[in-house]
């Protein structure tokens, strides 16, 4: 039974982690450079030309910072980012608004693709962190920060710094990202944002990861019982094994006289049987007496084992006696 309960709970433990739930080292840091870069296999600091502004810059800073969610160039965080922090080439004054510190000065045209410089430029505005494990809270802090930095106005969202219409990086202006044509009643729209969407969908698989992490964790503590447990009986059996083996070995010690004391009850039988001719020759024998009315009438049985013995007494008696008559007539 422990053994089957065993093999249920292992199986459980491959059943905890659906396959698309495993999560590796490797796969999160796919699931982070789509989010990021638009492509799983990104190597950098380029970005690539098929991905960076949903596939080429356009019509300045506006035409790829602005747009519905599901339409706006700026689809990947390098994108949004670059909308944020990228100093205008066309002289903003406005390029340091969301961060403390000297202006950059690699600028942005919004017509070219970036090359890697600015977004490489923008990436040493955050301080070096040491490595560790990604969790679910993490990502869905960063989720809950972001979402919840976006200013819902009338004419739409906005992220960033935003000063007065358009994000096109000049003082009248600002420097942001515009999601045009959400409002309160309409924000649930957001997750729509392709690189938002990658980041709800990153906590989504870290939460469901350490779900299933925590199942197996719990699954293999119960194994872990049950192999204490097989142990336990293993070592009850064995034993219980050497007790009954004991057990035997005296209980054969304890009926040997008796079996013996059977064994030589036959023998008598069978041979004061032999001995049924008359009562003078049965009980000639010393080991059998005459059970009957008459000298041939009656029946030859083996003396009981107290009668024996005495006999047996009485003839080594009888043989030592005639052994010292011997001895004193020799002197």
């Amino acid at each position: 039974v422990i053994a089957q309960k065993r093999l249920s709970l292992a199986n459980g433990v491959e059943a905890a982690l659906p396959t698309n739930v495993k999560l590796t080292k490797s796969q999160i840091e796919a699931d982070l450079k789509e989010l990021v870069y638009g492509l799983a296999t990104h190597k950098g600091p380029a970005l690539e030309a098929t991905k960076a502004f949903s596939g080429a810059e356009q019509s300045g800073r506006k035409g790829n910072c602005e747009g519905t969610p599901t339409a706006i160039k700026a689809q990947t965080l390098a994108d949004t980012l670059i909308c944020l922090y990228a100093k205008d080439n066309g002289g903003t004054d406005v390029g340091n608004d969301c961060y403390h510190g000297p202006d950059l000065t690699k600028a942005w045209s919004g017509n070219s693709q970036d090359k890697g410089n600015t977004l490489a430029e923008i990436g040493g505005l955050c301080p070096p962190r040491e490595q560790h494990i990604l969790t679910a809270a993490e990502v869905k802090a960063v989720a809950d920060d972001l979402l919840g930095s976006i200013r819902i106005l009338t004419n739409g969202s906005y992220l960033g710094a935003y000063e007065n219409t358009g994000c096109d990086g000049k003082s009248i202006g600002g420097v942001c990202v515009l999601y045009t044509g959400v409002n309160k009643q309409t924000a649930g729209t957001l997750s729509n944002i392709k690189w938002i969407n990658k980041l709800l969908e990153l906590h989504a698989k870290l939460r469901t990861h350490k779900a299933g992490a925590q199942k197996v964790k719990a699954l293999n503590g119960q194994i872990e019982q049950l192999n204490h447990d097989l142990k336990s009986v293993a070592a009850t059996i064995k034993y219980e094994r050497r007790n009954q083996q004991q057990l035997a070995k005296t209980n054969h010690q304890q009926t040997s006289p008796k079996a013996k004391e059977q064994e030589d009850l036959a023998v008598a039988q069978k041979y004061c049987a032999q001995q049924k001719e008359n009562k003078t020759q049965c009980e000639k024998t010393g080991k059998c007496k005459w059970e009957g009315a008459g000298e041939t009438q009656g029946e030859c049985k083996p003396k009981d084992g107290a009668e024996q013995k005495n006999v047996a007494r009485n003839r080594r008696g009888s043989k030592r006696g005639r052994s010292k008559y011997r001895r004193q007539k020799e002197l």
